[in-house]
């Protein structure tokens, strides 16, 4: 079996620090060295599922003609501009964040910027459709929404929701770990990860399959530490 390597990073929630040290302080931020890689990763991240919306004058979201919350895309570049002036150096996204707009806003927001002063994730959210057809589409499509060649993290996103059975139909039978895989090895994804939420069984299998990952994300809630129990098995 191959050695399991764990890269902790921060985004929307907290995760866990297995192999990155610290590596000192730039604009008042704490970095995190990849042993993988070599990448200085910001102790703190920029989750981008929530971003500032436009809203009418009742305080709605104003949708357009498919139904989606419109991303107000110079408020959300300010905060982009804001962030990396500040040491802040990850993005974290997923292609089905803000009714399926989010990558494209960040896209706009970090296109802005040179490509070496951030790091960008997504994820494979084959939720509804667990196709190939389906999972390639959507790996595809956020190289383009986020204007990027090279996904710097790349999550199998939340893990455990289901059990093994679930997970077994959204990575390895229809073949999408695979593909995953080989784009690692072709260098369009530089770390290779998953997120979990839910069944600790799934967690722990993810550790017997004999695959390299390169980092895990979890979601912690101090709240929830003495309480974890049933489902809720998330820190």
């Amino acid at each position: 079996m191959k050695k399991h390597t764990l890269i902790s990073v921060f985004s929307a929630v907290i995760l866990v620090a297995v192999v990155l040290s610290s590596c000192g302080r730039t604009n008042n931020m704490t970095y995190r060295i990849n042993h993988n890689t070599g990448d200085e990763v910001s102790l703190l991240g920029f989750g981008m599922m929530r971003l500032p919306l436009l809203m009418d004058e009742n305080g709605q979201p104003i949708r357009n003609e498919r139904g989606q919350r419109i991303v107000d895309q110079e408020a959300t570049n300010r905060l982009v501009d804001m962030a990396i002036a500040n040491g802040v150096n990850f993005f974290d996204n997923a292609p089905m964040y803000l009714d399926g707009l989010n990558e494209k806003a960040v896209g706009i927001a970090l296109a802005r910027h040179p490509r070496s002063s951030f790091f960008v994730t997504s994820k494979l959210s084959n939720f509804r459709d667990c196709s190939f057809e389906a999972g390639k589409a959507m790996y595809l499509q956020s190289f383009k929404d986020l204007q990027v060649d090279v996904i710097d993290y790349y999550f199998l996103h939340s893990i455990g929701g289901g059990g093994l059975q679930r997970f077994r139909e959204r990575f390895l039978d229809n073949g999408m770990l695979d593909f995953l895989l080989a784009e690692r090895e072709a260098g369009r994804i530089r770390n290779l990860g998953w997120s979990f939420h839910g069944d600790v069984e799934v967690f722990d299998t993810m550790f017997e399959m004999g695959v390299h990952w390169d980092f895990a994300m979890i979601q912690m809630n101090y709240m929830d530490w003495q309480h974890a129990s049933g489902r809720n098995v998330n820190a």
